[in-house]
């Protein structure tokens, strides 16, 4: 494998069939495939599906899907 990106203190990783990655850092910095997408607030769950879509938990119950807000949860 060859060098890819230095990730500040990833809490999260996902990977998928397709070789596509996922890392969330400590401070919720979101990254696909080395490209920044956006600041999750605390999250808690991070998942990468194999078509490539991004799934979030925010410790507030907040539900992503590729950056959009879908529902929030009652935790």
């Amino acid at each position: 494998g060859s060098y890819k990106l230095q990730m500040d203190k990833p809490i999260h990783t996902d990977f998928n069939d397709e070789g596509d990655w996922l890392a969330v850092e400590k401070d919720g910095d979101l990254f696909l495939n080395g490209s920044y997408k956006q600041n999750m607030s605390n999250p808690l769950y991070a998942k990468l599906s194999n078509q490539g879509d991004w799934f979030v938990v925010e410790g507030d119950g907040d539900v992503f899907l590729n950056g959009i807000h879908q529902r929030r949860l009652d935790l």
